[in-house]
């Protein structure tokens, strides 16, 4: 593989453990600037990291971890990692990922955007 892809995969392997059945970051970081001044608000400012509001920092304000669809959840430890149980399915995903978008519009405002690709 590429350099990049050589270094995603090394860190990837440093942040999760082996076989854990998901895609990582599920969801894209927001770009601090580009939210409203009452949206930016509504964020601490010490989470602001590299410009950026983490998903992860989002959805665990919003109660995100723990959640579950079917085999489908978040981490307990994180809330942009959806993990499948082995047991999860592709409509469960999509079912899990609405919800939590709606969490994250309905407490900051927020409208957040898959970092993954989706193929049928």
């Amino acid at each position: 593989p590429p350099l990049r892809s050589r270094e995603i995969i090394s860190e990837r392997k440093k942040k999760y453990p082996p076989n854990l059945a998901c895609p990582g970051s599920f969801f894209k970081n927001v770009l601090f600037e580009l939210l409203t001044p009452e949206i930016q608000a509504k964020i601490e400012k010490s989470k602001v990291v590299g410009g950026k509001v983490p998903a992860g920092y989002l959805l665990q304000a919003v109660g995100a971890c723990g959640m579950r669809e079917g085999g489908i959840y978040v981490a307990d430890y994180h809330g942009n990692l959806i993990i499948n149980d082995g047991t999860g399915t592709y409509s469960e995903v999509l079912l899990l990922a609405q919800k939590l978008k709606k969490l994250a519009i309905s407490r900051f405002g927020i409208l957040l955007e898959e970092e993954v690709r989706f193929f049928e």
